[in-house]
């Protein structure tokens, strides 16, 4: 037995003894090579060349961590080739990709934007001591490995999601988060402003939103599930917001590291913490206490706003109105999950709009063939215009987009449920599982009874056609399955088969959701899976249908 210990002792000291070659550099990038010899020596007379004012601006953040760990500060020249610590712009590398070459004398940096620059500081961030990021003075030597690296990232979304509203996070506390993300090299921070637990965000117009919104009902010590709603009259306790000067801190500080602030303002459900502060937003059919909800909240939580009453409209188009001065985020996150219709059902202002709007079905408000979609379109154009909403939606799923029915999340269970809708053979739960299938032997039995499932499907919408729910909802499923193929950028089987039979069900709505929703590549690889109904033709590179 001995000598299989002293050959697995020999393989695990060579297999360490070589990953500590490697530099730990989080994420790892794309290329290393530790060929060069010595190190390079960050001193009191090192000098940064940079290009630019908004290269200093973020290189002198990155040198102020000299200050207290190393007790100095590395000096900074703009506008010049002159340096230790050189950077220079090369328009071949990809936006947000970098090169660092590093000798024993000289470091350069190369890349074609700032952001670039920005993360080649962060990778030598992370192969600099620990201690550099320690607040008094740390006798280390302060040098890093000769090397090249050359990085670029995998993902253009790289992002975190906090979730302020439900545990709030001081401000304090969420500018040391966005200084780890800028380590990392992230560069989205989803901020969740507002849900049924509580509103984190001041609006001028409606200050009743912070005043009441974010406050609840104590509940120590009790896990989130288990907390029991507030009875009428019960005291609350503060539990923090931010006012709007803390949003533009807190934008612009992440800002200089490179990170886009991404608000999400919950609507229609979710918001028992804006009812709570304004009730008669709700239906007036709710015969419930509306308050802060301490936890998940029950049979509370299916108090949402009132589809049919107009000042709703105008309140979500101020409130926007405010969010949208606040972040220059080219995206605002809308919500639009989960939403419990029961008290539309009931209500009578609801019901009167179905009416107006021939609606048939209370689903379809949430679905995006009438009401909320319909208004938020109107009110983020009237606010944005096109700066906001584009009809490409792959980057990040989930966010408001011109294309009718994508109002809610796509990768939510409560999407998958509504899909499923009211049809007794349950052939429409097949497809939402399959949107994320990998079984093989799934794959196999759709292959197999595809045009079977084609005809219960055509069965299914002209049983339902008069109503027109199934049509949209099938719609929705397929502009589900093209966000699936182009935002994470894979081909499954599963996908193909299904959007193949949803093109034959519906080819003109199908390849329209197409056209809209993909990229170049993608829209040409959604086309083919639909291929057969249509007629492809190429002008300009590009797919026309």
């Amino acid at each position: 037995m001995r000598y299989p210990l002293t050959i697995f002792a020999v393989l695990f000291s060579i297999f360490f003894a070589h990953a500590s070659d490697t530099p730990r550099i989080i994420p790892q990038p794309t290329t290393v090579n530790v060929a060069g010899q010595g190190f390079f020596m960050f001193t009191e007379k090192t000098v940064f060349a940079v290009e630019n004012e908004e290269q200093a601006a973020f290189t002198q953040t990155f040198l102020n961590l000299f200050t207290n760990a190393a007790g100095y500060t590395p000096k900074l020249k703009v506008d010049s080739k002159r340096g230790d610590v050189v950077f220079k712009t090369e328009a071949s590398l990809a936006k947000e990709s970098y090169r660092l070459g590093i000798t024993s004398k000289k470091i350069t940096v190369s890349a074609s934007d700032n952001r670039g620059f920005f993360y080649a500081l962060q990778t030598i961030r992370q192969l600099l001591a620990p201690a550099l990021e320690s607040s008094q003075k740390v006798e280390v030597g302060w040098t890093i490995p000769a090397m090249t690296i050359t990085d670029n990232p995998r993902f253009a979304y790289r992002g975190l999601m906090i979730d302020v509203a439900r545990y709030f996070l001081p401000k304090e506390n969420l500018l040391k988060v966005i200084d780890c993300m800028a380590m990392l090299k992230l560069n989205k921070l989803h901020l969740h402003l507002t849900d049924d637990n509580g509103w984190r965000i001041e609006i001028k117009k409606y200050p009743l939103l912070t005043e009441v919104g974010s406050r609840r009902v104590e509940r120590k010590d009790t896990p989130f599930p288990a907390r029991k709603n507030a009875r009428q009259g019960e005291p609350t306790v503060e539990k923090g917001f931010y006012t709007q000067d803390d949003i533009k801190e807190i934008v612009a500080y992440a800002g200089q590291r490179q990170i886009d602030v991404i608000p999400e303002i919950e609507m229609p459900a979710h918001s028992n913490a804006a009812l709570a502060a304004y009730p008669l937003l709700a239906c007036p059919s709710v015969d419930k206490c509306i308050g802060v909800l301490p936890g998940l909240g029950g049979n509370h939580a299916d108090i949402v706003y009132c589809a049919g009453n107009d000042e709703v409209f105008t309140f979500i188009q101020q409130v926007l109105d405010e969010v949208m001065e606040l972040f220059p985020s080219h995206y605002i996150h809308l919500g639009g999950d989960e939403v419990n219709t029961s008290n539309w059902e009931q209500c009578p202002l609801c019901r009167a709009r179905m009416k107006q709007e021939q609606i048939h079905d209370v689903a379809d408000i949430v679905l995006g063939q009438g009401l909320i979609e319909d208004d938020l379109v109107q009110t983020v154009q009237e606010f944005r215009a096109e700066g906001l909403l584009q009809q490409r939606f792959h980057a990040v799923p989930g966010v408001l987009t011109k294309l009718p029915g994508l109002f809610v999340d796509p990768f939510q269970d409560e999407l998958r449920a509504q899909i499923r809708g009211e049809d007794d053979d349950r052939i429409l739960e097949v497809y939402g599982t399959a949107l994320r299938i990998r079984d093989s032997a799934i794959i196999q039995h759709l292959q197999q009874h595809v045009k079977h499932i084609r005809m219960r499907l055509l069965h299914f919408i002209k049983k339902h056609h008069a109503v027109g729910t199934a049509a949209h909802r099938l719609r929705q499923l397929a502009a589900f399955i093209v966000a699936h193929i182009s935002w994470r950028r894979t081909d499954e089987p599963g996908h193909g088969i299904l959007l193949h039979i949803l093109a034959h069900i519906d080819p003109h709505h199908v390849l329209l959701i197409i056209k809209q929703g993909c990229g170049q590549r993608f829209c040409q690889l959604c086309l083919t899976h639909a291929g057969g109904t249509h007629k492809q033709e190429r002008t300009n590179g590009t797919v026309g249908i």
